[in-house]
């Protein structure tokens, strides 16, 4: 310590004095006395305890010496001045980091329309003749209170500190905005990586999800007769919000039902929410025979319970091209649109309902089905994906009049039949492994039993055809121009057999051989209008 201070040599100048105090002689360190004078060795000791510095001597000392020194008065007045500027300077970026204050709320009168129900001067609700409550529109004076506006800033310990944010918007209704900002900090920006919080909709694991992806096929290649890409489908069309007075609705104790469209707009958004309650139906005939629709959009709330769009909600739409469904529980029932021939794209999310290439499947709980397709869907193949197990009994593929080819998978087990083909379907292929039906030159059979019940696509191409044993065939159902000869086996059942004596089913017939075994062998022969009939 004495050294740092500079006392180094002031110690050791009396711890180290071996000269005699009487004649300055040097004294060797073990003698008691000095050699050349005889003085006793006590007064060297004793001037030695007398000089030497006590403890309080020295820290005085000490303090002096640092008083005295400059270059610690330099680097403390440095240290005060840097301290000081780092104060002013924290001061003004809090500063310029604060947000301004909220403006006080803008209150404005203005008159504005509501639907209030009719009531009878007893306070009894007024009806119609099938007994749902009427209402009317009226008009009133409302005070409106605009919401405060507020800019918020990022001030420059933000942009230091806080390089990164993201606001998300999540618009629930037409009166409350939520915003939520998230930010990633300085040193998350270092040492951590970007991390985005994600929220899924948990699904059962009972419930199959439709798969996009299909196995080879023996079958012609699906690219022979190719898709039209998506890219072609209509662009989506921004929703413009449409008037609640446009629509009659009813009215329960927790919901309300959309009863009719009254409007003319050419782009509807159907709302989720009606006088504080939430849309869950959308009636039969909703839309019926509207001409001037193009595109309808149903308006998603999340804490809306389900939304059930009855059958035939779009009756005769003949302009309607696309049609968005809301996120919530979906209900769609067969045949919801009927007779829309423009129809070329659906929007839908959920568990409940999968939408690929034009055609829409529905989750039964155990399998998928094939519920609706978009007539005018630019697409000309139909490719069921394997966890898919058929076709609904109402599908609409009449009405498809883009599909040329419909290629059922290994696990179909509901073949479309005959009278649900479309129009200009040409070949129904089914995968060889498939345990329930086969094809003959793109013609389907389904096992029915101990049946095998024809698919026969109405522009297949086929010129001559011999029926498997045990073939079951509709022939009423039949409309093709192409085939010419026609062997009946013995085992096959026709069922309205005079639609092929008599050309309706096949146009273009010229001979018919009917197995001699077949019990109506002589019923053919007697009643067909074609020349060369003959049992074989």
């Amino acid at each position: 310590m004495f050294r740092i201070f500079g006392f180094t040599d002031f110690y050791r100048g009396v711890e180290l004095n071996k000269n005699c105090p009487k004649c300055g002689k040097e004294i060797p360190e073990e003698a008691a006395f000095c050699l050349n004078c005889f003085s006793p060795v006590g007064v060297r000791v004793a001037q030695k305890q007398k000089n030497k510095p006590s403890f309080f001597l020295l820290i005085r000392s000490s303090v002096s010496k640092i008083v005295k020194n400059r270059r610690f008065w330099l680097s403390l007045a440095g240290a005060t001045v840097f301290l000081f500027v780092m104060g002013i300077c924290i001061f003004v970026m809090k500063t310029f980091n604060s947000s301004p204050a909220l403006k006080s709320p803008d209150t404005t009168i203005i008159n504005v329309t509501e639907t209030v129900a009719l009531t009878e001067s007893d306070g009894e609700a007024v009806t119609d003749e099938n007994g749902e409550q009427v209402f009317e529109i009226v008009e009133i004076t409302k005070a409106l209170t605009l919401a405060p506006e507020s800019t918020e800033k990022q001030g420059l310990l933000d942009k230091l500190f806080n390089d990164k944010t993201t606001e998300n918007k999540n618009t629930t209704n037409t009166s409350q905005t939520e915003e939520t900002t998230e930010k990633k900090g300085f040193w998350e920006s270092l040492f951590g990586s970007d991390s985005t919080t994600q929220t899924e909709t948990a699904v059962s694991s009972t419930q199959n999800s439709v798969e996009n992806t299909q196995e080879s096929s023996t079958k012609p290649s699906v690219t022979e007769t190719a898709t039209t890409p998506i890219t072609t489908e209509p662009q989506t069309t921004e929703p413009v919000q449409t008037p609640v007075t446009d629509f009659e609705y009813t009215l329960s104790d927790k919901y309300a039902t959309i009863k009719k469209y009254t409007g003319n707009a050419t782009h509807v958004t159907v709302p989720a929410v009606i006088e504080s309650k939430y849309v869950v139906r959308i009636s039969s005939n909703t839309f019926q025979n509207n001409d001037t629709i193009e595109t309808v959009t149903f308006e998603s709330n999340s804490n809306q319970p389900y939304l059930w769009i009855e059958s035939q909600t779009f009756n005769s739409c003949s302009n309607l091209r696309v049609i968005n469904f809301p996120e919530t529980d979906l209900g769609i029932i067969n045949n919801f649109a009927t007779n829309c021939l423009s129809v070329e794209k659906l929007s839908v999310t959920g568990y409940q309902f999968k939408y690929i290439d034009g055609t829409l499947y529905y989750n039964t709980g155990s399998t998928w089905k094939l519920r609706w397709h978009c007539p005018a869907h630019p697409t000309t193949t139909i490719t069921l994906p394997n966890n898919c197990s058929g076709f609904e009994s109402a599908i609409n593929l009449k009405e498809a009049r883009n599909v040329k080819n419909i290629y059922l998978s290994k696990n179909t087990m509901y073949f479309p039949s005959t009278n649900l083909l479309p129009p200009n379907c040409e070949n129904v292929y089914v995968d060889d492994a498939n345990p329930y039906g086969y094809d003959e030159n793109g013609i389907a059979f389904q096992k029915s039993g101990s049946q095998y019940l024809c698919s026969y696509p109405p522009k297949n191409t086929t010129q001559s055809l011999t029926l498997p044993e045990n073939s079951l065939i509709y022939a009423q159902h039949i409309s093709n121009p192409y085939l010419k000869t026609l062997y009946i086996p013995g085992s096959a059942n026709i069922q309205f057999e005079d639609s092929i004596l008599n050309r309706s089913a096949f146009s273009a017939l010229e001979n018919l051989y009917i197995g001699s075994s077949h019990p109506k062998a002589d019923y053919f022969l007697t009643n067909s209008e074609i020349t060369n009939t003959q049992k074989y």
